[in-house]
């Protein structure tokens, strides 16, 4: 019998951040739905486990860009909830330690995993939120 696959945190947040991805983009829910509400609200309760994970992570670009790509996505999805700022407060630490300092700069990074240029609407929305917090 094979033993079971060693899963991390930042793998699970992942497969959810892809089902995100898919009932958004693929099945056209909304942001504002229920099912795209259950998933970011799971999705903010995996990060402390992810960024527990990251030290031990750091020198592997792709965990770093699974964790910006998870916040990201989940950013955006979190458009017009309560765990907005969280997000954006998450992804402005982690572009500040990446010295990512334009949205350009992220976006190379997420193309790296999965993105669409049309994914973010209102355009700039996320970002401007993290230049906030990394000019404070």
């Amino acid at each position: 019998m094979n033993p079971e696959p060693h899963h991390t945190s930042i793998d699970i947040a992942c497969y959810i951040t892809a089902s995100l991805y898919v009932d958004c983009r693929l099945r056209d829910l909304g942001v504002r739905s229920v099912a795209i509400s259950i998933t970011v609200s799971k999705l903010r309760s995996f990060p402390p486990k992810v960024f527990e994970e990251l030290p031990q992570h750091f020198g592997y670009s792709l965990s770093i860009n699974r964790i910006l790509w998870i916040l990201v996505f989940a950013g955006i999805a979190a458009s017009e909830r309560l765990e907005r700022p969280w997000f954006i407060d998450k992804l402005a630490t982690m572009c500040r330690m990446l010295k990512l300092k334009s949205w350009v700069e992220l976006t190379a990074v997420l193309r790296s995993i999965l993105w669409d240029e049309e994914w973010e609407v209102p355009r700039g929305l996320l970002w401007s939120g993290v230049e906030e917090r990394l000019n404070q």
